[in-house]
């Protein structure tokens, strides 16, 4: 379905740009929606490595912006698991 290709592009863009954090949430996500959740987690951790002096991506996570058009926080999702 979609997510399949969305994790396939968001995968290319990160793999271009390393330091692209809402590449990675989106592959994270993605990986999360279409079952990969282990693969997901071990990104969902990577971007909390990278995200620890990126305050608005922090807050993004915590729910009080929406990029991208994600409404997931992390913990909104580690929770399902």
């Amino acid at each position: 379905g979609h997510y399949e290709v969305a994790a396939k592009f968001y995968k290319q863009a990160f793999e271009i740009d390393n330091a692209n954090i809402e590449a990675l949430f989106g592959l994270a996500t993605s990986e999360y929606r279409i079952g990969l959740k282990e693969k997901a987690k071990e990104h969902y951790l990577q971007i909390l490595n990278m995200a620890k002096l990126n305050l608005p991506f922090i807050k993004y996570l915590r729910g009080e912006t929406i990029v991208s058009g994600y409404q997931y926080s992390v913990s909104q999702l580690a929770g399902t698991w």
